[in-house]
């Protein structure tokens, strides 16, 4: 997937697309796992405020992520799913050890983390 299917995202000069992705990761883990909870109660943990509280709303400042609030929304009421969204504080999230280069008890040691910048513009399909 190339990076210009994400230039629309960069709205209004935007430097990061964090909450997109977080929102985005929801709409995909729903659309995978729906069929499997239907119908029930689910809890989503999210690490995103701005992610979080779009999803409750159903909508956002972001355009993207209001296209994604649909999404969500759709897939959550195709399989009758009632959500909890809750924030997950850092430190409870595994996922944000490695992102940050931080080792954790839990992770295998790693001899080195990949060096450089992920540039979108320089990213290839």
């Amino acid at each position: 997937m190339g990076a210009e299917r994400f230039a629309a995202w960069f709205e209004q000069g935007r430097k990061n697309l964090i909450g997109e992705f977080e929102t985005l990761a929801v709409a995909i883990a729903l659309k995978l796992w729906s069929k499997l909870v239907a119908p029930s109660q689910v809890m989503i943990n999210i690490d995103d405020e701005g992610a979080t509280f779009a999803l409750i709303r159903g909508y956002s400042d972001s355009f993207a992520i209001s296209l994604i609030c649909q999404m969500v929304a759709q897939q959550l009421d195709d399989y009758y799913v009632l959500p909890w969204y809750s924030r997950v504080p850092s430190a409870s999230n595994l996922s944000d050890f490695p992102s940050r280069k931080i080792r954790h008890q839990l992770y295998q040691i790693q001899t080195a983390f990949p060096k450089g910048k992920l540039h979108l513009s320089s990213t290839k399909a």
